[in-house]
């Protein structure tokens, strides 16, 4: 389904594909956000800081340092955007699948090397495999056009039966 709503629309630039999935990502946000109890507290949050709370009460509305991390989020965030159709336009849907399978699987390596709460040592072997299997794959090669008159022979030609 992803793919017909990719490809079901004229997009003629990189910058295209990048804003209608990031504009697709809206409502699911928006929803989650919804069952998640978010609006509520991002309106006790502003109700409590436009009555005049100090910054020893809570902080600034807008914190200098929340909204420099909310500038570098939306940056970084939408670099992986172009940086994913970029890809996307370089290698085969294989191809692609496979990074990013890769790099969801160097994500938890990484995790496993900073933090102290991970995957039981089952996950962590299911790890190993899936980075083998990256290392080990191999693009497929492209298949060669036939000769249409080849293609047409029949597999087994008259009159070559066995005799006994």
């Amino acid at each position: 389904m992803g793919k017909k709503i990719i490809t079901g629309v004229d997009l003629h630039t990189k910058s295209g594909p990048v804003l209608y999935t990031n504009m697709l990502g809206w409502p699911p946000m928006l929803g989650f956000a919804a069952m998640g109890g978010e609006y509520g507290r991002l309106y006790e949050h502003m109700t409590r800081n436009a009555h005049g709370a100090s910054e020893e009460d809570g902080g600034p509305m807008l914190p200098p340092v929340g909204l420099a991390l909310l500038a570098l989020g939306c940056i970084v965030g939408t670099g992986i955007g172009y940086t994913g159709w970029w890809c996307r336009s370089k290698v085969s849907a294989a191809s692609y699948t496979l990074i990013g399978v890769m790099n969801k699987c160097m994500t938890v390596l990484v995790n496993l090397l900073i933090w102290d709460q991970h995957a039981p040592p089952e996950g962590l072997v299911s790890l190993g495999l899936c980075i083998v299997g990256g290392v080990l794959y191999k693009q497929a090669p492209m298949k060669n056009q036939k000769d249409p008159e080849i293609e047409l022979e029949p597999l087994v030609k008259q009159g070559s039966g066995v005799q006994g």
